[in-house]
């Protein structure tokens, strides 16, 4: 999608985005000279959120002698990009658990969403190549696109949802880009960068979607993103 039409939606208001602690982050790494002081303070800030990031980081994927404590420490051994792209996930989920889309299954989506970054950081940790933790986050977001459009056109994606279950139709995406004239994975793409996460996460949410992997020219640690989803 260009860049216009991406304007236009974020103009709606109803995109789905950080909010509270992962709105500052977001706001605080926007400048590349971000120190990660100041975003480990501002985690810390949000007990729950801070819980989350420690769970992962003492996981088998990190698992070290000690474990790890405080949020500065989970930096040092997840990697401070890292654990920034997780609080801009786990915020995510925490603020957008509901919404209007009647047709629109909130829990069934978030369910699919975490298992499918749990699946990805148990390849990643298997396979090698790529961040556990990278893997995790981008599996979290990898629907994102579909949560926005629901977000969006409330009212048109519960009628999109309702044909697609009349007509038994297999392709979602065919669809959406009929409603709407865009579908859910070329959103996720733009949201993604927009928020300033890896290119290989926009690159590994296009590849699912296509099924199929360009790999020339493409960095190897995109690649094996892309192949963990």
């Amino acid at each position: 999608m260009d860049a216009r039409q991406f304007d236009e939606l974020k103009l709606t208001g109803s995109l789905p985005s950080p909010t509270g602690v992962g709105l500052a982050i977001l706001q605080l790494t926007r400048d590349e000279n971000y120190s990660m002081g100041d975003v480990t303070r501002v985690i810390q800030s949000d007990p729950a959120l801070t819980g989350r990031i420690l769970k992962l980081s003492n996981t088998a994927s990190f698992a070290a002698a000690n474990p790890v404590t405080t949020v500065a420490q989970a930096a040092m051994r997840v990697g401070a990009r890292s654990v920034r792209n997780l609080a801009l996930g786990f915020t995510l989920v925490s603020g957008n658990r509901s919404g209007r889309c009647e047709g629109f299954d909130y829990e069934r989506y978030w369910s699919s969403s975490l298992a499918v970054a749990v699946m990805a950081q148990g390849l990643a940790e298997h396979c090698g190549g790529v961040s556990p933790a990278d893997a995790f986050t981008c599996g979290l977001l990898s629907d994102i696109g579909s949560l926005a459009l629901a977000s969006i056109h409330s009212e048109r994606y519960t009628q999109m949802l309702a044909r697609a279950s009349a007509e038994h139709a297999s392709d979602i995406v065919l669809l959406e880009r009929e409603a709407f004239d865009l579908d859910h994975s070329e959103l996720a793409c733009a949201m993604l960068a927009d928020w300033r996460l890896p290119e290989a996460f926009s690159y590994a949410v296009g590849a699912l979607e296509l099924r199929e992997l360009h790999v020339e020219g493409t960095p190897p640690a995109d690649i094996a993103l892309a192949r963990v989803l």
